[in-house]
């Protein structure tokens, strides 16, 4: 089994070739509906890198990252991400797409493109605390718990994510940020909007 770790300080993300955890995280996330359409795409087989996402200090994954390159477009990928819904903390999810994002650029990807749903609203914030500027808005794109959800769409080389990365972290150092119940502030807006939809 090949194996590369990346450790961060909450987490750490193994790129790895078994594909036993990962099957059993894939069919985990085809029954939760925040993963929208992106279950039909996600596949061991589709991935061109997978990864595993473990806290600190703990052997059993709670969560998965897909890499898969856009066809078409060599050298750009798009990653999905999920974790385990009772497992799921924001701070943990958003230092392995850093480290996710980091490892890929040292593999030659060329562009990297982060995809966020407009319901996600503790990410968003962070985002633009860290001057993270989206490129484009998919209108209606992503079928989630039977609405249509706009899809806000980042994007960056390797020059451009240097400098982004660096603000996204200091970003997630200070007191302002309550990852606590980020879980329920999203479940609280679909609610909320899903009539209007």
């Amino acid at each position: 089994m090949n194996k590369e770790v990346l450790y961060g300080s909450l987490v750490r993300v193994e790129v790895t070739s078994d594909h036993h955890e990962l099957e059993k995280l894939y069919r985990e996330s085809m029954f939760l509906p925040q993963m929208g359409q992106t279950s039909q795409v996600i596949s061991s087989s589709s991935a061109s890198l997978s990864l595993l996402i473990y806290p600190k200090g703990e052997e059993e994954a709670i969560g998965f990252i897909s890499h898969v390159e856009l066809d078409g477009y060599e050298g750009v990928g798009i990653a999905i991400f999920y974790s385990k819904p009772q497992r799921y903390r924001l701070d943990f999810v958003l230092e392995a797409m850093i480290l996710y994002v980091d490892y890929i650029f040292q593999h030659g990807t060329y562009k990297v493109h982060i995809e966020v749903l407009e319901f996600n609203k503790p990410v968003l914030r962070i985002f633009k605390a860290g001057g993270l500027i989206p490129q484009a808005r998919l209108r209606r794109h992503a079928y989630i718990a039977g609405a249509l959800w706009d899809v806000i769409v980042f994007g960056y080389t390797q020059s451009d994510w240097q400098e982004k990365r660096d603000s996204l972290k200091s970003v997630m150092e200070t007191d302002e940020f309550n990852f606590s119940n980020h879980k329920t502030k999203i479940a609280r807006y679909i609610l909320k909007n899903k009539e209007e939809k």
